[in-house]
This record gives structure tokens, sequence and C-alpha cells, in this order.
């Protein structure tokens, strides 16, 4: 894959679908500098992509969608800002250490990150029979237990939940997807999981592979 005027594309140079996102903060005032990995806490990719470009400003905007079968959608061009990392910031404490640096906080996170939203239903933390559920408002949702993890996040207290796998054809194509980003923009120095840069976040979550995504990277210069 490649970067194109700042659309993803294929080998062949043609850009991944488009859908526009709603909520967009014009170009980027310097080169970003962060990678942040999110899931979409969604059950298919077509859900998330209606979501994250709604015309509607208590949803959230992203440059990239990732489905679970390896299919790439982007909602922004990415030179653009868009509003993926809330109140996210770097010297946010996470579970492996603490990140502090190089003055990005709170407010300008946004300003200075690229945002991946993966395919992902999320933690799920009521086993029903064959699957791990959770409610949303009158909705159960779940995935099959047979295909999550059980492990504990340390920002939902302690308690063991389900995480869903993320296959190894959605992580294959992501690496291809960030490869692109990262000649594109040499100026990111990290590629962080939102969960490590804000305390309320969940995602990527323990199933989600970050510290090999990092090491196979970090040759590149993007430190862990």
């Amino acid at each position: 894959m490649k970067v194109i005027d700042g659309k993803l594309c294929n080998n062949a140079g043609t850009p991944v679908p488009f859908r526009q996102a709603f909520d967009t903060r014009g170009p980027f005032s310097a080169p970003p500098k962060v990678l942040v990995l999110h899931y979409d806490a969604m059950r298919s990719q077509s859900e998330a992509v209606s979501a994250l470009t709604r015309n509607d400003k208590n949803y959230i905007s992203a440059h990239l969608s990732l489905s679970r079968e390896g299919d790439w959608v982007q909602m922004a061009n990415l030179g653009e800002v868009t509003l993926h990392a809330g109140d996210g910031t770097l010297a946010a404490a996470r579970p492996y250490g603490t990140y502090s640096w190089g003055g990005v906080g709170r407010s300008t996170l946004n300003a200075t990150a690229i945002g991946i939203e993966i395919n992902n239903l999320g933690w799920l933390d009521r086993r029903r029979g064959e699957l791990w559920t959770r409610q949303e408002q009158e909705l159960v949702v779940g995935w099959p237990a047979a295909d999550c993890i059980v492990a504990v996040h340390p920002h939902r207290g302690g308690a063991k939940m389900g995480w869903p796998r993320y296959p190894d054809e959605q992580i294959a194509a992501l690496d291809k997807g960030i490869a692109a980003i990262l000649a594109a923009f040499p100026s990111i120095e990290r590629i962080v999981g939102h969960d490590e840069v804000s305390k309320q976040k969940y995602d990527p979550g323990p199933a989600f592979p970050l510290d090999a995504i990092r090491q196979r990277f970090e040759k590149r210069g993007v430190s862990p």
C-alpha cells in the first residue's frame, strides 16, 4: 500500500473506498507525530463507518476504518485533523508505564495524531452460554466465547471480561496500512493505543497485539 496526496491506496495507486467524515478540522498545522489505534466497538465495519460519518457532532471522526477481513475505508484525508482521541494525552498513565513526552497534552493530541478505527466489538462483561455479551441500552450484543480471550483491563476495575480476537488477516492489513502511513509521514514518532492516552478508554484492548506491532515498526524509527 501507499499514500498519495493524503489518500491510502493499493499498490497500483487506486485509493481505498472513501466516505467523508462529518466533523473534521482542516489541515494539520504541523506534520503529525502520533498514530493512535482504536477499536470501533461495533458489530461490523459498515455500522462503524455509518457512525463515523454521521452528520451529528455527538459522534467522533477518524481517518481510517479497517474491517475484520482486512478491507479499508477512508473517511478523512490523512493530512487533516479528526476528532478520535478525545481528551487523550501522551502524559496519561498506562498499564505498562507512563508517557511524558514533548508537550503533547490534553488539548493538542487530535491536532498531531492520525487515527485508525479497527473493527472489533470490544469489552464484553457477561458470559451467556456460548457468548460473551454486553448490554447496550435495550440491545444485547455478543461474540462467540471461543473467539474471545478472557482478560483484565486496568481501566475496567480489574474484572475479568471477554475480548474478541483480532483476525490474522486484519492484523496483516493493518501492518500494510501502517507501513504506508509511516512512509508518507516520517514525522510520526509514536504508535499508541487509545487506552494508553486516555484513562477512560479500553481500546484497542488486551486482545490486540500492540507490542508486537510496535516491535515490527521500531526499526523504522518509531518508538514503542
